[in-house]
């Protein structure tokens, strides 16, 4: 465990200070991103799952990305944030930056192999359709993520300060990173486990979109046998699902990546720069947390069920409803009109120590 910080001595190293009720809206939202996200991704996963949609090798690398996914929404963002919100606070506390560092490149790095694998998924069923049953099963994708979690804890790994020149600690800003980064060993295994999934993304998705372009314009659905009818649907749904897949990338093009180049190569002046850091981080967990809203965007199956399953959920409450109200009437007993002496007959109390 690190020792304990005094974050008022650090905070003052700072270019900006905060206001507290501007670190309380950011605590806020990163926490409330984070959840939103979470449940998204539970009600995804689930929608899937009702759909028989976990059970191919596709489907486990998907639950995989997703639960990947989840884990930073609710376990890796809120333990990243919270020094940086105590220090700002001029809060003294105790945090092991050491294992946080670690733990938050081991999932960041496990999730861009992750989509890399999918990507490859991807475009094998798009590109080879006759081969990809046979080379996309559930033990093979096992497999493959077996490889991707070796990478992501080789890349993560030297940040546990066994390595010399390399050292993670806490920073200046409350934030856990690297506070010695001295030769190639980070730059090395930071470009492995982060740029280069994203250039094998680009180049996989351009590669997929290509050839899908080349593929649309063959056949007629007036002359296409059923059977060639039903494969460009099966296609087009595969093609629905890398969509999906692509706008994660670009989105986390846009969200994910620049916290990472930041603290590659500006570690030092993006943690003085306090809302920039906060800004960043904010966009890191937004980017982890829409990945459900792309998936449920292009695929119109998903939408109908989960569509379907929040009129199941709207009904059962209103029938749970309307049986709470019949049992609440049912303490009300008819009184013989010549025992009240109205003409109403029915008491409007319910019965006491019936």
């Amino acid at each position: 465990m690190s020792a304990p910080w005094n974050s008022s001595n650090i905070s003052s190293n700072s270019t900006k200070s905060l206001t507290k009720v501007e670190l309380n809206i950011w605590i806020t939202f990163q926490f409330g991103i984070g959840v939103i996200g979470a449940i998204l991704i539970v009600v995804l996963l689930n929608t899937m799952s009702k759909l028989g949609k976990l059970k191919s090798g596709s489907g486990l690398l998907i639950a995989h990305s997703l639960t990947i996914d989840l884990t930073f929404c609710l376990i890796v963002s809120p333990v990243a944030v919270l020094p940086i919100y105590l220090t700002q606070s001029h809060i003294t506390f105790s945090y092991d930056c050491v294992f946080v560092e670690f733990f938050l490149l081991l999932i960041i790095y496990a999730g861009n192999w992750t989509n890399v694998v999918l990507a490859v998924n991807r475009l094998i069923a798009v590109a080879l359709p006759h081969f990809y049953t046979r080379i996309t099963s559930r033990r093979f994708s096992t497999l493959l993520l077996v490889i991707v979690w070796v990478i992501a804890f080789a890349c993560s790994i030297p940040t546990l300060n066994f390595v010399n020149g390399l050292r993670s600690g806490m920073l200046h800003s409350g934030a856990c990173g690297l506070t010695q980064n001295k030769g190639a060993t980070f730059t090395i295994l930071g470009a492995t486990g982060t740029y280069l999934p994203i250039v094998l993304l680009g180049m996989i998705y351009i590669s997929l979109f290509l050839i899908s372009r080349l593929m649309k314009g063959r056949g007629n659905l007036s002359t296409d046998t059923a059977n060639e009818i039903h494969q460009r649907l099966v296609m087009k749904k595969r093609m629905s699902l890398a969509k999906a897949l692509f706008l994660s990338y670009v989105w986390y093009c846009i969200c994910i990546l620049p916290p990472a180049v930041l603290n590659m190569f500006y570690a030092t002046w993006w943690n003085k720069e306090i809302k920039l850091l906060l800004y960043t981080r904010g966009a890191q967990v937004l980017g982890y947390a829409a990945s459900p809203v792309f998936f449920f965007a292009v695929n119109p199956e998903y939408r109908k069920s989960l569509r379907k399953r929040c009129i199941d959920l709207l009904y059962t409450v209103q029938l749970s409803h309307q049986k709470q109200q019949s049992h609440n009437d049912s303490g009300l007993v008819k009184i013989p009109d010549s025992a009240k002496g109205n003409s109403c007959g029915i008491a409007t109390t319910p019965l006491k120590n019936y």
